[in-house]
């Protein structure tokens, strides 16, 4: 894709799903409201102006509805991420949860679970593909009752991503037990 930035992708997709249509609806009207010669046409234009501009007003409160619910996952996904370099840069190799998804990777992967350290990347240590990173992913989701979001699943690389996540997302809803 031409834009890296996963935000302003999301800003982009959020204008072109809420703004285009209403806008591109004026514009045809204004087309018709043009043809002032046969009465059908100006009556047309004016109905469509009126419909598009409400539209518009409708799609605008979306797109900016769509903008606090893009900041405010751009602000959680940040905390998360500061949360996960702090566990690495202290040290901390163990959360909670890593037992349990290193078990749920020994499963999902058929290994030996003394073979998956906190910090095997699964993909290029433990050999998982596109496929066993969604089983893991689902069984990670219905084992410990938490979402995973699809766009953390290419950040989740490690086990202990993956608890340290798992961690943090328990502690916001408060099911965190330690």
């Amino acid at each position: 894709m031409l834009i890296k930035n996963p935000r302003w992708r999301e800003i982009i997709i959020a204008v072109r799903d809420n703004l285009i249509g209403p806008l591109l609806l004026i514009v045809f009207s204004l087309v018709l409201f043009l043809f002032k010669k046969e009465p059908i046409f100006y009556y047309l234009g004016i109905g469509f102006i009126l419909f598009g501009l409400a539209v518009l007003v409708a799609s605008i409160i979306i797109f900016f509805d769509d903008m606090g619910r893009i900041s405010l996952e751009y602000k959680k996904r940040e905390k998360w991420l500061k949360r996960l370099k702090l566990y690495k840069e202290e040290g901390i190799k163990d959360s909670p949860f890593l037992s349990k998804v290193k078990e749920i990777i020994a499963a999902q992967l058929n290994t030996p679970p003394d073979r998956i350290s906190s910090e095997s990347k699964l993909k290029e240590d433990l050999g998982a593909d596109s496929l066993d990173m969604v089983g893991i992913v689902m069984a990670t989701e219905e084992g410990l009752g938490i979402e995973i979001p699809t766009e953390l699943e290419s950040i989740l690389q490690t086990p202990l991503d993956i608890a340290v996540y798992i961690e943090n997302q328990l502690a916001k809803t408060g099911n965190l037990k330690r």
